[in-house]
């Protein structure tokens, strides 16, 4: 069971939707990620865990991660990347 993670649902509810799907309760679904079941209502609820977590509980559940840039709002512009400075405070490369 393949999915992407949406935009339109948050990180949790796409997890608490897939584990309901597959039948299992948080702890079901900690054993099968071989993390604390603590640590999947975490996930559920949107606090703050690591990478490797949600990792292990998007491959226990078959969830493809991806990360990507955001769209850019209309009428703001990306910040500019500019070139180091020298020691004059000139930039080494003024146009990247």
């Amino acid at each position: 069971m393949s999915r992407r993670l949406s935009e339109a649902h948050g990180l949790g509810q796409v997890v608490q939707s897939a584990r309901l799907a597959s039948g299992w309760s948080q702890t079901e679904l900690a054993d099968a990620a071989g993390v604390s079941r603590p640590s999947v209502a975490r996930v559920e609820r949107g606090d703050d865990v690591n990478m490797a977590t949600i990792g292990k509980i998007a491959n226990a559940l078959g969830l493809t991660l991806e990360l990507r840039d955001r769209p850019s709002i209309v009428g703001c512009a990306a910040p500019r990347r500019r070139g180091p400075l020298r020691r004059d405070g000139s930039r080494q490369n003024p146009n990247v």
